[in-house]
């Protein structure tokens, strides 16, 4: 049902994407200084923080959400990393960037992927865990539920 509209909105979608792209390539300056980029930082990884909460807080309940949330964190990490890399000035700050890009960033990205193309394998391994806890008399880990 809602591959009926949802393949040709955002087949058109992207296809105006194109030429926007190709217009910002040619008129945004080379250099911007942001009023707000301590706001725009501190609240992007406000949201990283609540998607990497997310996923661990959907595996721990054993949630059907999981597979969206270690996703959604995956592709934060990536996006992350790429704007430190390409808004550092150069020196110090550039290789900071990198040097966590590469060591923290991407790979837990691949690693948020992974869970995401496994979760019904990590809920099934959550779910065994917390069956051996409750078996074992441990009760202080909530029982797996959809959230």
């Amino acid at each position: 049902m809602a591959r009926a509209w949802v393949v040709p909105v955002f087949a058109t979608l992207a296809m105006l994407l194109v030429p926007w792209t190709l217009w910002l390539s040619l008129t945004l300056p080379p250099a911007q200084r942001a009023a707000q980029y301590r706001l725009a930082w501190v609240g992007y990884d406000v949201v990283l923080l609540a998607a990497l909460a997310g996923v661990a807080l959907s595996a721990l309940r054993n949630s059907a959400f999981l597979e969206r949330i270690a996703t959604i964190a995956g592709v934060l990490l990536a996006v992350d990393a790429w704007f430190d890399l390409t808004t550092s000035n150069g020196g110090t700050q550039e290789f900071e960037a990198l040097l966590l890009a590469v060591t923290i960033e991407l790979p837990l990205a691949v690693v948020c992927l992974w869970v995401a193309g496994h979760a019904v394998e990590v809920r099934r391994r959550c779910e065994e865990i917390l069956r051996r806890r409750r078996a074992n008399g441990r009760t202080d880990t909530p029982p797996p539920s959809d959230l």
